[in-house]
């Protein structure tokens, strides 16, 4: 018989090494991108309506209503530097990166009977991931025989069985943005 346990310990990750845009730069490079594509398309609206990006991008919608008329200009340069001087990285590695722990269980027998070997494993995984709301329990079981017919034969039969249950939620981010966006 054999028990083991095993713990691992991830830390949230440290974006400061990693030379990424600043949300000023992003801000810019999504103007230009907005503006690129308002020229070609002739308007905002004409743009935003065959823009396929599979995400709500809350600066196209800011430009968006300004030439809708909601808001003005100055509305406008007003919500852009409010933004400029927010720090979306820290902000999302504060509140959707977490310290992720996984928890790794197992159990084995082996045993051998003349000319019989028989192995049973069972095996059980508790993983809270590294972003918020991110767990999986994994169990998995498996049975090995082995019959030795003769010295030059042998017969070999098993089950390997597996099941996870996994959750995988990923928080609306950046989070002062989100914000912003559900008080509307």
């Amino acid at each position: 018989m054999n028990i083991n346990a095993d713990w691992f310990i991830t830390s949230k990750p440290n974006f400061n090494s990693l030379n990424l845009a600043s949300t000023s730069d992003i801000i810019d490079y999504q103007t230009a991108v907005f503006d690129a594509n308002v020229a070609e398309s002739g308007s905002a609206s004409g743009f935003l309506s065959s823009y396929k990006a599979g995400y709500y991008n809350p600066l196209f919608q800011l430009y968006l209503d300004r030439e809708n008329g909601t808001l003005s200009n100055s509305e406008v340069e007003a919500t852009l530097n409010q933004w400029r001087n927010n720090d979306y990285y820290k902000e999302y590695r504060d509140n959707a990166w977490r310290t992720a722990v996984t928890q790794r269980y197992n159990v084995s027998v082996s045993q051998k009977v003349g000319k019989n070997n028989h192995f049973l494993s069972f095996n059980y995984e508790n993983d809270k991931g590294r972003t918020i709301n991110d767990k999986r329990n994994k169990f998995s079981l498996y049975y090995k025989s082995n019959y030795a017919i003769t010295s030059w034969l042998n017969v070999n039969a098993g089950v390997d069985a597996r099941w996870e249950v996994a959750i995988h939620r990923i928080p609306c981010l950046p989070v002062t943005l989100c914000n912003n966006v559900m008080k509307e």
